[in-house]
């Protein structure tokens, strides 16, 4: 039996899906909460999901029963308890993380190294800058009132509070848990090298792709005018969006919508990026600051001719790989890992640094259909459907052999 620690994200159904399909009746679905009264969103209806309450009866026993699974999946190592279950798990247990990417950014120097300039800049204003103002108001308080003692003793303690050291405490947590890892499946192997090089684990490479969500195949009769433009996959800094906006605003040529997903990160992050897109674009600019069913996001983006994401690590797999699969012109970062890996496999991609000009042809000329049947067949190989299959069972085989 495996155990698969998930957490309430709209891409796991399918990898729910796929495991029942390869290995029926041998999967456990649980999300662990500490506030007993979430619901879930994305998995709601999936009958084999368990939502299970911190320090409830379940969680103990199941905690308790770590060593019985032949190996445990964590999908994203972002649950606090998840961390602590591996740091603290007997030896006998076997841990198969499903490495996201966005798990690093526990880590200050990695993510400080993700943002460019302005939206460092931005992050520290948003972040630190409102818990600077309360220390300052508290403590100002305290001086007026004479009450230079406690200022001290305060003072000593508040470091420790810090958003920073806060963070701190965890990432060590995350550290730890990441070198007792046995295996780590990586979205792309240059992440696996990365955590190499950061972390020496012991841990075994294992290659294994979530699903698109959606067949391949059907993008061959998709066809659909594309004058739109989309930048970005969410609200969070590391895309990166006023750097992009200002290289796409001197393209004075480009007359359709510039659409901006923003419907889930940082709020503080999302409203600076929309009065700036809105002051840019004007009646151009289209933010989607609400979730979209699947199929009505694909249709949307099909009518894009260019995508542009500023990233400079692995994020939006996914809607890259959708945009590729649809014809799309795919720009990115030529230091951002999944450049380097599209460019190895084959995959036609374009380099925001070389290919964005005001009078780049690379703009405007849509993708030759020859490049656009050749990126699908590269795509249908790595993340088709008959290939996550062949892999899922490659990889539950190779579990099962280890016990």
């Amino acid at each position: 039996m495996f155990l698969h620690l998930i957490e309430d994200e709209k891409f796991i159904a399918e990898m729910i899906r796929l495991f029942e399909q390869c290995d029926p009746g041998n999967h456990q679905f649980v999300i662990i909460k500490q506030e007993p009264q979430n619901e879930l969103c994305h998995l709601k209806g999936i009958d084999n999901v368990r939502l299970i309450p911190w320090h409830s009866q379940p969680y103990e026993e199941l905690k308790a029963k770590l060593s019985d699974y032949t190996a445990i999946f964590i999908h994203g190592l972002f649950n606090r308890i998840y961390i602590e279950w591996v740091e603290k798990a007997p030896p006998e247990a076997v841990f198969v993380w499903v490495f996201w990417g966005g798990e690093l950014l526990l880590f200050d120097r990695y993510r400080s190294g993700l943002l460019l300039p302005e939206t460092r800049v931005l992050r520290f204003k948003n972040t630190m800058l409102p818990w600077l103002a309360v220390i300052w108001r508290k403590y100002s308080e305290m001086v007026r009132r004479g009450q230079f003692s406690s200022v001290v003793q305060s003072l000593r303690g508040a470091s420790e509070r810090t958003p920073q050291s806060q963070t701190l405490k965890v990432s060590v947590k995350l550290k730890n848990a990441i070198r007792r890892m046995n295996y780590i499946i990586p979205i792309i192997e240059d992440d696996f090298f990365m955590l190499q090089h950061m972390f020496s684990p012991s841990a075994k490479m294992l290659t294994w792709n979530y699903s698109v969500g959606i067949s391949l195949d059907r993008f061959e009769q998709a066809k659909s005018k594309k004058e739109h433009w989309l930048v970005g996959n969410s609200a969070h800094y590391t895309n990166n969006h006023l750097e992009i906006f200002r290289q796409l605003r001197k393209i004075k040529t480009f007359n359709g919508k510039i659409i901006v997903p923003l419907s889930y990160g940082d709020p503080r992050y999302r409203d600076v990026i929309l009065r700036t897109g809105r002051k840019f674009w004007k009646e151009q600019f289209t933010p989607l600051l609400e979730f979209m069913p699947r199929d009505q996001y694909c249709e949307l983006i099909n009518t894009c001719s260019c995508a542009f994401f500023n990233t400079r690590r692995q994020q939006a797999m996914g809607n890259i790989v959708l945009l590729l699969s649809l014809g799309v012109k795919v720009f990115l970062r030529e230091e951002n890992p999944v450049y380097q890996f599209l460019r190895r496999k084959g995959v036609a991609v374009f380099s925001i640094q070389k290919h964005i000009s005001p009078r780049s042809a690379e703009m405007m000329s849509p993708l030759p259909e020859q490049i656009v049947q050749s990126n699908r067949e590269i795509l249908r190989h790595l993340y088709g459907e008959s290939a996550q299959r062949t892999r899922t069972m490659a990889l539950l085989s190779e579990l099962k052999g280890q016990k």
